[in-house]
């Protein structure tokens, strides 16, 4: 009952965010923040950023899953395995959609070191990296829930710095993407193996 009402909250402020971007307003604050994230890393971190961006794009994160499956159904954990593979196939399949529906530009604070689509709303690196953090934490044995939800929350870290510093992102876009995966993981919680 509690995982339903947090992955009800997750998705109606996702939407809540959705409606108010697609109108073409920011939320209060965020392009200030971004500006001074970006004039305050300069250029000097353009490479470090677009090597994360690299390594959190769909297909290293396919890959990893793939992996990460492989293993688990060797080890005989398929629910475990199938909900990892579930959970990043549809934030990869679904994110370009909601872009789609939201169509709100890349923000214009400085050019963007490395070639991005035109939409922005939900950021596809924080739903992708969301989607393997919150899968991982799905198909984690109680005991290590801890430590892969230490590496989860660094793993968002770093792709919210890399996004950011870039100016390819407004910070709710990265909330967005954060919070329509975490509701989908939230949901799928219940049926994790139980161990």
């Amino acid at each position: 009952m509690i995982a339903r009402r947090l992955a009800g909250v997750a998705a109606v402020v996702t939407v809540l965010l959705a409606v108010v971007v697609s109108r073409g307003h920011d939320v209060p604050g965020e392009l200030r923040l971004l500006r001074t994230i970006t004039d305050a890393a300069g250029t000097g971190s353009d490479d470090a950023a677009r090597v994360v961006g690299d390594l959190t794009a769909p297909l290293p994160i396919i890959a990893v899953t793939a992996v990460v499956a492989a293993v688990l159904v060797a080890r005989d954990r398929r629910r475990s395995a199938g909900l990892l593979v579930v959970v990043v196939a549809v934030a990869l399949a679904a994110n370009p959609w909601w872009k789609d529906l939201v169509d709100r530009p890349r923000p214009d604070v400085r050019v963007i070191p490395e070639p991005v689509s035109p939409l922005a709303f939900p950021a596809g690196h924080a739903a992708a990296t969301a989607a393997l953090a919150g899968g991982l934490l799905l198909a984690a044995p109680r005991q290590a829930l801890a430590p892969v939800a230490v590496a989860g929350a660094g793993l968002l870290t770093v792709t919210a710095w890399s996004r950011l510093v870039t100016g390819a992102h407004h910070p709710s876009d990265l909330v967005a993407g954060w919070l329509w995966v975490g509701a989908l993981v939230i949901a799928l919680w219940p049926h994790r193996e139980p161990r």
